[in-house]
């Protein structure tokens, strides 16, 4: 065997070496990643189910976070996006442009933002704060955590207090906007004499 071959040779393991950690160390993510966002839905669920024990419902309406207008840009948005990310690996594959990879990259981004703003949630008012559910999550935030609240003709908008987004529904969706509305006026009207006192 000549040094070429063997040369050759070393180069071939080397980056088989490579080659399979970085593939190794890529599976260790995402399993990783996937493991982490199970347990951070466990997590959400029982502090949502341990602070709502002995409370009572006092409404309750299904409703997606934004109004028909605002989804529809955003679908837009995300079938515009991937249709450039689609272009963008044509373009590296085929052309061999690689920097085009990285639209798709940037087009993916938009998938989640699509799944938010169609996903329809459930709002449930609770004595002790909201309990916000859709299918994989159950979340709990306080009266505590909320200063205010809106309804205007588009949106029912429940205002954060800190860094936490404000809660937002589509009105269109929510059964009956006017009776979530005095349920959400009660509430903060004896919190409010609860404070003065």
């Amino acid at each position: 065997m000549d040094s070429c071959s063997i040369r050759r040779c070393s180069e071939c393991y080397r980056f088989r070496v490579v080659y399979t950690g970085g593939v190794s160390a890529f599976i260790g993510a995402i399993s990783g990643l996937l493991a982490g966002v199970v347990l951070l839905m466990m997590s959400h669920r029982q502090y949502a189910n341990s602070q709502l024990v002995g409370t009572e419902e006092r409404a309750r309406w299904e409703a997606r976070r934004w109004p028909q207008r605002w989804r529809r840009i955003i679908i837009g948005t995300t079938v515009i996006a991937n249709i450039i990310g689609f272009a963008g690996i044509v373009l590296s594959t085929q052309f061999g442009i690689e920097w085009a990879i990285s639209a798709y990259a940037l087009a993916s981004l938009t998938i989640p933002l699509a799944i938010a703003a169609t996903n329809t949630r459930t709002i449930r008012v609770m004595d002790a704060g909201l309990v916000v559910e859709d299918q994989l999550w159950r979340r709990f935030r306080p009266w505590s955590t909320f200063e205010h609240w809106a309804l205007t003709d588009e949106t029912l908008v429940v205002y954060s207090t800190g860094w936490k987004p404000s809660l937002r529904c589509a009105r269109a969706d929510i059964e009956d906007s006017r009776a979530a509305a005095t349920v959400l006026e009660s509430v903060f009207k004896a919190r409010e004499s609860r404070s003065t006192e």
